[in-house]
C-alpha cells in the first residue's frame, strides 16, 4: 500500500491535526527512508519529532526566495492590499538583502509600503542575508518555533526554496498543513507540479477536501465532519458505510477507490 502511494506524484492526506493523517504520513516517510529515498518534512505542529530526521531551523536565504516575498503577504496577519504587494515587489527588485528591502519600505510614506513593511518584518527571524544552505535530505524543518500566525507564510516560502536551492528536491516532501486559499494556490500549485516533474512525491496534509485536490490521490485518513462534507460536495465514490467506518479510504484522481487498515 505504501509503495502504491509513493508511486503517486501528489498525495493529499485528509484528517484532523494530530490524528491518523500524521500517523499515515509518518509511515510514508519511514517507508521511503527504508527504501533509501531522501525525505523532508515541513513539521507545522511538531508531530514528526519522533521520526529520526535531522531537525532544521526554518531559516531561509533572502537571495533565493526574495521574489516570492510579495506573494506571501496575504498569508500574514493584518490587512492586505494590492498596493502593499506592489510596494514589496519594488523593494525586493531594488534590494540585494532583506535588511535593505525592509529599509526601502520603511523609507516610503505610502500606505502600501507601510503595510508591506509591517508584514515582512514579521519574518525577520526566519530570513537571513547570509549565504546559508539548509539541509534538505533526511531533515525536518521545525516550523513549530514560529508564531502560529506566521507558519502558513513560512510553509509557502519553503516550497519555492525546494525548487531554487540548486539541489535536487527530496524524493518525498511532507507539507505538515495545507489549507491553501485560492490566491495561495494560484502560485503554489504550479510550484508543486514542477517539483513532481523533478521526481518528488508531495504529501500534503489538509483538514478538508478542496477542488484542487481532485486531480491527485486523496487519502481520507480521518472521516471527520469536514471530510464528509468534501466527499459529498465533490461526489467522491465513497460508500455510505465508509463514511462512518474506521478504514482509511484512498481515492485516486477522484475516481477509483480502495481501502487500507490504519
Amino acid at each position: 500500500m505504501l509503495d502504491k502511494l509513493l508511486e503517486s506524484r501528489c498525495v493529499i492526506v485528509i484528517g484532523k491535526a494530530g490524528g491518523r493523517r500524521e500517523g499515515l504520513a509518518k509511515r510514508i516517510v519511514e517507508h521511503a527512508a527504508a527504501k533509501g529515498l531522501s525525505t523532508n518534512v515541513l513539521d507545522t505542529y511538531g508531530f514528526f519529532r519522533d521520526i529520526p530526521l535531522e531537525p532544521v531551523k526554518p531559516l531561509l536565504p533572502y537571495r533565493l526566495i526574495s521574489t516570492y516575498l510579495p506573494l506571501v503577504l496575504p498569508s500574514l496577519p493584518g490587512p492586505h492590499t494590492s498596493s502593499a504587494e506592489a510596494a514589496a515587489a519594488d523593494a525586493v527588485a531594488d534590494s540585494s538583502t532583506f535588511s535593505g528591502c525592509l529599509a526601502k519600505l520603511a523609507s516610503r510614506a505610502d500606505a502600501g509600503a507601510r503595510i508591506a513593511y509591517l508584514k515582512l518584518s514579521m519574518l525577520s527571524a526566519f530570513i537571513t542575508d547570509s549565504e546559508i544552505s539548509p539541509k534538505l535530505d533526511g531533515s525536518r524543518v521545525e516550523l513549530t518555533v514560529a508564531p502560529t500566525l506566521y507558519k502558513k507564510a513560512l510553509t509557502l516560502l519553503w516550497v519555492p526554496y525546494f525548487k531554487v536551492s540548486n539541489k535536487p528536491p527530496p524524493k518525498v516532501i511532507v507539507i505538515g498543513e495545507g489549507g491553501l486559499t485560492a490566491k495561495e494556490g494560484e502560485w503554489i500549485w504550479p510550484l508543486l507540479e514542477e517539483l513532481t516533474m523533478q521526481g518528488a512525491v508531495i504529501v500534503l496534509l489538509d483538514r478538508a477536501v478542496r477542488r484542487q485536490h481532485l486531480q491527485y490521490t486523496i487519502v481520507l485518513a480521518d472521516m471527520t465532519q469536514e471530510a464528509r462534507i468534501g466527499v459529498l460536495k465533490y461526489r467522491l465514490p465513497v460508500p455510505p458505510e465508509d463514511m462512518v467506518g474506521h478504514k482509511i479510504v484512498v481515492v485516486n484522481g477522484g475516481a477509483s477507490l480502495y481501502k487500507i487498515d490504519h
